[in-house]
């Protein structure tokens, strides 16, 4: 195994395989190893599925340059910020069950890396939920949008509109800004993006940025209706707000994060009787821009490569599950 200073450099699997050995201590008692001690040999195999999942999405949100300045670039140097955001990503493809031994997983390398005992706040699944739809589409029509958005109260009704017409994640509502506040600070990805970008969005004039996972910030597009909503939420001067563990800048009074999402799934089961989950809003984006992009005359492919650029995904595998 290569020094701890050259592991960013390594695979994914050789960083899981590293902090394996780290934090088992290969060669010390196992009683003397409070990492490991009452944990199965199975359980810590299941971590190390964990991590190097960990370890690929850094790779992933590395790879072309995109990473802000400062984001880890080696699984044993992630710190609780940037757990939290890979956790958020996890939580709208896998169950409670797999999402909480994940927080596990990296609890007990943050904790051990660190050499203080660290304790990540638990995120709640998107997949599944009680009271939720548990199988099938998470697809949400327009109607049904506006029928939410109608029962909620101002702030999140806003926050609602402008997440499905943006396609946007629930912490992602907390630090929309302007996109020339943006390209002023310089935090605009530099990743390449596909030509057929927001093709046949052509009502979505008004452009916005939004820093998403792994720091990324992108554009992303509202139409003048929706835009202006929003800017009747415009704030005097920026405030700081925390959700689930990671801190954003907020320009706008609107519904974000944790208590957005519940907002969304009370108000969504009060009218329509079921909820998919805020995070259907995505699923609904996604479905839509395919439909919208291949109408202007891309091939699936190149729709499928756009729709990730716009949803801020890493890989269009990850996009691929959101059209079911």
């Amino acid at each position: 195994m290569a020094k701890k200073e050259s592991v960013s450099k390594q695979s994914p699997a050789r960083q899981a395989d590293y902090v394996m050995k780290e934090v088992a201590q290969v060669g010390t008692r196992r009683k003397d190893n409070l990492e490991v001690r009452g944990s199965s040999i199975g359980a810590l195999n299941a971590y190390g599925r964990h991590w190097q999942d960990a370890a690929s999405w850094l790779h992933e949100v590395h790879r072309g340059g995109s990473a802000p300045k400062g984001f880890p670039s080696a699984l044993h140097r992630i710190d609780a910020a940037a757990a939290m955001q890979y956790l958020l990503e996890k939580a709208a493809s896998v169950r409670q069950s797999q999402l909480d031994q994940a927080r596990q997983a990296l609890e007990v390398m943050i904790s051990h890396f660190s050499g203080e005992k660290v304790s990540l706040e638990r995120i709640r699944s998107e997949v599944g939920q009680k009271g939720d739809l548990a199988s099938g589409s998470r697809y949400y029509t327009k109607e049904q949008v506006e029928m939410i958005a109608s029962a909620q109260n101002e702030r999140n009704a806003v926050a609602t509109r402008v997440s499905a017409e943006a396609g946007l994640r629930a912490h992602e509502l907390g630090n929309i800004r302007r996109l020339e506040e943006a390209e002023r600070a310089g935090d605009m990805s530099r990743r390449q993006f596909s030509e057929w970008r927001f093709v046949g969005a052509d009502h979505r004039t008004e452009r916005y940025a939004v820093t998403g996972k792994g720091g990324i910030t992108i554009e992303v597009r509202l139409s003048p209706q929706t835009a202006h909503l929003l800017e009747m939420f415009r704030r005097e001067h920026p405030v700081e707000i925390r959700d689930r563990g990671i801190s954003y800048w907020s320009r706008y009074d609107i519904g974000s994060g944790r208590a957005w999402s519940q907002s969304f799934g009370d108000a969504s089961r009060r009218v329509l009787r079921w909820s998919r989950g805020a995070h259907g809003l995505r699923h609904s984006y996604a479905q839509d821009r395919m439909v919208e992009i291949q109408g202007r005359g891309a091939t699936w492919h190149d729709a499928l490569h756009a729709v990730s650029n716009e949803l801020a995904h890493l890989s269009p595998e990850t996009t691929k599950t959101y059209l079911r």
